[in-house]
């Protein structure tokens, strides 16, 4: 086994650290994996007896054919630099430094992948974008597409939650030290792994990080300070490069599940979307009921490079593969979402109605809950990773309401549901949380997605509401439940005073409905 630990000088100069592993013989593609976690740990005696090695994803890929090359962003781990912000663009020009160093190795073959989950899969986006003639291919896990609408302002609506405490958390790895992981952990971690086991170099390369800030950073950065440095603005530049995209997310994500599907729809290449929560940890379908992984997802990344590198026995896939929940089993379609889906019209009607014929006029007054919450365990905490599997079963009916009649014959859902609401508010403006819910006979609620916006006037005005995508399975008899809250817990920033009196009006030139993707499949 080949092992090189070195540091490469990036944008500027800046070193990073950076580890290569690669079997020993004939030259091969690369997989360049960026850290912002740290690329590795020092671990003291005796967990650390033999040296550093691989990790587990590492060992896989080498398994396979590729040589891995490991590197701490700048600012991160034991490279050199500091962050002003997070994903700036000297970051992309750091790694496109180690690809040319890659390419002068004698175990690299001068084609690159570049792979990640959440902050390294938008980071390898960026990457592309460079234009650098030795990346072939980008696998891009649980990541960002557009940095407002899909992690920090989703729909508008900040997530001061997930920005504090991540920022609190990579505050603490960036000085040298694990945030969690308890006693334990930090008797074994003496911290980020030197590079070529220089301390000294270490010690130097942690008195210039500095991620201090990035919590205030996160409360007040605006939308168009996120898009700015967002892959999303690159998209052209990325198209060009003519690298091969595959883009995985999950169902259970935060608003990762949309940034999947734009990715796609962007870059073209592959699209797989299944029933996990963020970093593919956890199958959290609510129809799994051992909760066992029964995707793999690593092996889904080696089937894309080795259809990228045309590695043998590498099978062909189709553009776009998803599993529907309910039904619980993979479909494929040439796009996302699958041809021939239709639009079916849920009006909200009288006394709590959804229907789909056009609905009664008038106007209904609703006061929404300030306490309101979707647990402990959404779709939004399961983003800062450790995190128990995410669920929203057990959580507390909602108080403002419509629900369908019964579907005789079920109903697959299968797309990117809508919401539109001609509303007033009794502030400026209103947050809106809207939440999907299949009701079986016996009146038990499961979820299946949800969406946040938030809407502003001069009243009234139609608020548009964009729910995470999703391919779900009704069952017959069942119905559906659009519900409607102001806030959920403490992740989101609350409404000004007043925010949470609101008026929708059912009918009109833009009757308040959910716009529901429908498949026509048996």
């Amino acid at each position: 086994m080949i092992h090189e630990s070195v540091y490469v000088p990036g944008e500027g100069g800046t070193r990073i650290a950076v580890d290569a592993w690669a079997s020993s013989g004939e030259r091969r593609p690369a997989v360049l994996v960026q850290h912002r976690y740290w690329r590795g740990a020092d671990l003291r005696w005796p967990f650390g007896r033999g040296g550093p090695q691989p990790g587990a994803a590492a060992a896989r890929m080498l398994a396979a054919g590729y040589a891995v090359v490991d590197i701490d962003v700048r600012g991160a781990g034991a490279s050199f630099g500091a962050r002003p912000d997070e994903w700036p663009p000297e970051e992309a020009g750091d790694a496109a430094a180690v690809l040319d160093w890659i390419v002068s190795r004698p175990w690299s073959d001068g084609r690159v992948a570049a792979v990640g989950i959440s902050y390294g899969g938008t980071a390898a986006l960026l990457l592309a974008a460079r234009g650098h003639p030795a990346l072939r291919a980008v696998a891009a896990r649980f990541c960002f597409w557009d940095l407002a609408d899909d992690l920090v302002l989703p729909g508008g609506v900040r997530n001061t939650w997930l920005a504090e405490r991540w920022a609190e958390r990579v505050a603490v790895l960036d000085r040298g030290r694990l945030p969690i992981g308890g006693v334990r952990a930090r008797l074994a971690v003496r911290g980020p792994r030197a590079v070529a086991g220089g301390r000294r170099e270490l010690r130097a390369a942690l008195a210039e990080h500095g991620s201090e800030g990035s919590a205030e950073r996160g409360r007040t950065v605006t939308a168009g300070q996120l898009r700015g440095r967002a892959p999303s603005s690159l998209a052209a530049a990325i198209r060009a490069s003519g690298v091969a995209v595959h883009s995985l997310g999950g169902w259970y994500d935060g608003a990762s599940t949309r940034a999947a599907v734009e990715i796609h729809r962007a870059l073209g290449g592959e699209l797989v979307l299944g029933p996990w929560d963020h970093g593919g940890y956890h199958d959290v379908s609510p129809h799994n009921a051992s909760g066992e992984m029964r995707f793999d997802i690593a092996g889904e990344v080696l089937g894309f490079l080795g259809r990228v590198f045309e590695m043998p026995g590498a099978e062909p896939a189709p553009p776009v593969r998803y599993q529907v929940v309910g039904e619980e089993r993979w479909q494929t379609a040439p796009a996302w979402p699958p041809p021939g889906t239709t639009g079916l019209p849920l009006h909200l009607d009288a006394d709590g109605g959804l229907s789909p014929a056009p609905p009664a006029a008038g106007v209904d007054n609703h006061e929404l809950d300030l306490a309101a919450s979707s647990g402990e365990r959404t779709r939004w905490r399961g983003q800062l990773q450790p995190a128990p599997p995410t669920s929203y079963a057990g959580r507390a009916a909602p108080a403002c309401a419509y629900t369908s009649a019964p579907f005789p014959d079920g109903l697959e859902i299968a797309g990117d549901p809508v919401c539109l609401l001609t509303l007033e508010a009794g502030a400026e403006r209103a947050n809106l949380f809207c939440y999907l819910d299949e009701i079986a006979p016996d009146g038990s609620a499961t979820y299946i997605t949800e969406g946040c916006a938030a809407a502003t006037g001069p009243w009234p005005s139609v608020a548009r509401v964009e729910l995470q995508p999703i391919a779900y399975r009704i069952d017959a008899g069942s119905a559906l439940r659009l519900s409607f809250a102001a806030v959920d817990g403490d992740v989101f920033e609350p409404p000004p005073a007043g925010g949470s009196r609101i008026r929708v009006h059912r009918a009109g030139p833009q009757p308040s409905r959910l716009e529901l993707p429908v498949t026509a499949r048996a």
